[in-house]
């Protein structure tokens, strides 16, 4: 099947009556839930908890980006893709026994697919604002740390 077995190749039909492959932009949008998720908790939490090791901050840029990429990969395709791909197949936006044949199916399991996808960033915001990691070293955090400076500096030179 596509990704090495974890979604359908055939759609899960049966022999009688196969069911065509998800085509490639579903693989895609079935990749995305669990792939954002595991990000937002790197984000998060995982790369600003290392950051603050001696022995991390010491490896290169490159080596620190290899290694995230490579439990994002891991924990993507081995724990949470199995479980998106159920999901993915309840809802019948892929695959399984149920298929997604018209247009009127695939509407309900895609708007469906978008609740699931704004609710999960709205919980990343929520949980960023309740936790207040903001992703440092992230652009937008450097020019918020600017301006702060810039109106603390302000302010002094007020005060004079």
């Amino acid at each position: 099947g596509s990704l090495g077995g974890w979604l359908p190749a055939d759609g899960s039909g049966t022999a009688e009556q196969p069911l065509p492959p998800p085509p490639s932009w579903k693989v895609a949008a079935t990749v995305l839930l669990p792939m954002f998720c595991v990000q937002e908790l790197n984000r998060a939490a995982i790369l600003p908890a290392l950051a603050t090791t001696e022995v991390w901050a010491a490896l290169p840029p490159t080596v620190q980006m290899f290694s995230a990429c490579s439990w994002t990969a891991g924990i993507v395709t081995v724990l949470l893709l199995p479980r998106a791909r159920r999901l993915m197949e309840r809802i019948g936006f892929i695959g399984g026994a149920r298929g997604c044949p018209d247009a009127a199916g695939l509407a309900r399991s895609g708007g469906t697919l978008a609740l699931l996808y704004g609710g999960v960033v709205a919980f990343g915001i929520a949980a960023s604002e309740v936790t207040g990691a903001t992703g440092a070293p992230y652009r937008w955090d450097a020019a918020r740390k600017r301006e702060k400076a810039q109106q603390q500096q302000g302010a002094s030179e007020y005060a004079r």
